[in-house]
Order: C-alpha cells, then sequence, then structure tokens
C-alpha cells in the first residue's frame, strides 16, 4: 500500500493540471507513508508480542486491525494527510479494480503498477483466507514413537491456506486481469488496434503466473518439476514481450516499428534513443539495460534452491519495486510529451507567440 500511495501521489504533482486534483504538497507524501508503515509495524509486532506470550486470541485481531486502519486512512474524510489526493487515490483504485468504464491515463497507470504488486495480492489473499478460516497461531505436538511415548517435539502447523489454492491463484492473476480488460475497453472505444497486442501481452501473463506458483512448491521442496519446459518457455516469452513493449510503446524508444532503431550489419535492430530526451541519454541506455536484466531475475530459480530462502525471495521483490519506479519516471516523461506535442498541434499560435516574446 506505501508503494502504491507514494508513487501514486508522486505523479499526481506531475499531471495535477491532466488530472483535474490538487497535488499534495512534499510534506504529506512522506508523512502518508510513515503513517502506513508505522500502523503495518505496530500491528506486525503486537502480533509477535501477544503470540510469544500466550495471548493467541488477542494476536489473531493484530492483523484485522492493521487491515482496517489502512483502509480508514485510505478513505478517511477528515482534513488530514492530503485528503483530496488520498479520496482521489481511493477513486482510482475502484476504478481499476472494475474496469469495465472508460479508462482515464491514472486508472491505466495504477492498474500496470498493480502488476508489480501480483505476489502481493496473493499473499493478501493467504492472509485474508487465514483470517476467514480461523485462529492464525496453533500449538501441536508430534508423538514420536508409540502412542504410549512421552516424549514429544514441537511440530510445524499445518499450512491453513494451500498456495496453489484457485481464490489464490485468481488474487495472483487479479493485477493482470484488470490490464487485459482495461485494454479491450481502450480498443473498443478508441479502436487503438495496438492495445490488442498490449492485451495479448497481459495474456501470456497468466500461465507464466500459474505455472511459476506451482514450480515455486516444487522448487522449496526439492522435487523435479514435470512442467520445467512450459515454465520456462511461459517465462521467458512473458519476460521478453513484455521488455520489448517497455521499451517501444511504453518509453516510446523506436525499435521494431518505428523508424529510427540502430541496426548491426544490417541483421540485428537495436532500440534507439528519443530525439528529444528529457534526461541525458545514459539514463535511456541504463534504464533499458537494467530493466532486461531485472525482467529476468526469475532466472535465480535456475541456481540451486534459491527459491527456498526468505532473504532471496525478499531481495528479488525489491528488485522489482526498483525496476518499477524507474519505469515509471520513463513513462511518465513520455505521456508528458505526448501531452507537450498535442498541446502544440491544437494551439500552434500560443507556441508562435511565446516564440516572438523576448
Amino acid at each position: 500500500m506505501d508503494l502504491l500511495l507514494s508513487m501514486h501521489m508522486a505523479l499526481l504533482r506531475l499531471f495535477k493540471t491532466t488530472f483535474g486534483v490538487p497535488r499534495p504538497s512534499r510534506p504529506h507524501l512522506p508523512q502518508i507513508a510513515l503513517v502506513l508503515t508505522t500502523t503495518c509495524l505496530t500491528c506486525a509486532a503486537a502480533f509477535v508480542f501477544l503470540g510469544a506470550s500466550g495471548s493467541y486470541a488477542a494476536a489473531d485481531y493484530a492483523p484485522r486491525a492493521m487491515y482496517l486502519v489502512a483502509l480508514l486512512l485510505l478513505v478517511a474524510p477528515v482534513e488530514l494527510l492530503c485528503r483530496p489526493a488520498r479520496l482521489f487515490f481511493g477513486s482510482t483504485l475502484q476504478r481499476a479494480l472494475l474496469p469495465f468504464q472508460e479508462v482515464s491515463w491514472a486508472d491505466f497507470l495504477l492498474a500496470d503498477i498493480m502488476t508489480s504488486l501480483s505476489k502481493s495480492f496473493g499473499d493478501l489473499a493467504k492472509a485474508a483466507a487465514a483470517l476467514l478460516a480461523g485462529p492464525a497461531l496453533h500449538t501441536h505436538m508430534l508423538v514420536l514413537g508409540s502412542s504410549t511415548s512421552i516424549l514429544g517435539v514441537a511440530a510445524p502447523a499445518p499450512r491453513v491456506v494451500d498456495p496453489l489454492a484457485l481464490p489464490v491463484l485468481l488474487a495472483l492473476c487479479l493485477p493482470f486481469a484488470v490490464r487485459f480488460v482495461q485494454c479491450l475497453v481502450v480498443n473498443r472505444t478508441t479502436g487503438n488496434r495496438s492495445q490488442i497486442f498490449n492485451a495479448a501481452k497481459y495474456a501470456t501473463a497468466f500461465p507464466a503466473l500459474v505455472l511459476t506458483a506451482i514450480e515455486h512448491e516444487y522448487h522449496v521442496a526439492g522435487l523435479r518439476y514435470p512442467l520445467y519446459g512450459c515454465w520456462l518457455a511461459a517465462v521467458l516469452a512473458n519476460s521478453l514481450y513484455s521488455y520489448y513493449w517497455d521499451l517501444e510503446m511504453d518509453w516510446d524508444m523506436p525499435w521494431l516499428v518505428q523508424p529510427g532503431a540502430i541496426s548491426v550489419l544490417r541483421l540485428v535492430r537495436l532500440p534507439g534513443l528519443k530525439p528529444d530526451p528529457l534526461y541525458r541519454r545514459g539514463w535511456y541506455v541504463w534504464a533499458a539495460m537494467s530493466n532486461l536484466a531485472l525482467r529476468l531475475c526469475w532466472g535465480h530459480r535456475l541456481v540451486g534452491r534459491l527459491e527456498a530462502s526468505n532473504a532471496v525471495l525478499l531481495g528479488m521483490a525489491l528488485l522489482e519495486v526498483a525496476r518499477r519506479y524507474q519505469w515509471t519516471y520513463v513513462r511518465v516523461e513520455t505521456e508528458i510529451r505526448k501531452i507537450r506535442i498535442k498541446q502544440a498541434h491544437e494551439h500552434p499560435e500560443k507556441g508562435e507567440a511565446e516564440q516572438e516574446d523576448p
């Protein structure tokens, strides 16, 4: 939630005239992130403390309190923490999750950012199912030997939620399904045929997500994955398709369709740079190369059992946040250029007058 809220409101500063809402002042951005983070850490600490002290019934209320407070902070109609921007974020989130209406640029951007949080949606579904299933903490004893043996050791609690249950898999795919529907809606309302290919890109994510979730369970258990070839083909196709779309369509860097790509021996076409970049040209080279490396970060699954390490999982999540962060800045810059070009065509006399002024 911190990532979504902070990035979305930071972008409001750039698009306040386009979206028509008051932009949050700079002090409000860290305040909102601090409040949400403090709420999460406080509830997590309370959960651990109460669980360690044996107050299991009380500990079960900590996750519920965290989700409730986060929701209230988002939609509370009080003049705190930049109320207009918070409510705008809430309304945009609602429109993004119900993409059966005209898609605004804010709806698209928020939904695209949500695709980077696909695993978080799956974790949220598992957490919700665990809360609905009953107590989050259990005490079990595994008796070794005969039934009359008095030797007992603590056994790991059984999994309350199957990580491959249908609701969890649907939650994993939800952000991509939202973008898929958005692309079809845009194609229907504007006639933009490129959105069909954009929808196809998100469609390739569904088999990749499901097969990756299954591969994770085999990987952690140290078992041979019978669908290894299908999984590898699915994730590779989705990663390369998404990478191409990032560069040529989202970042407007000429490659396979637009003129201006770099030809090597007339055999290989490499992405070209924008003719009028906002940032230094070296930044775009870094963004293109690092984006490819980060798109292929799933390759760590091919080495040993790294996926079984929680530290590796955390590292991969942080790398995806970094990739999405830099992607957003270039994507916003591309949209700014498009708006300026459109305004120049709509009001050419205004631009000529500005040039004549001393």
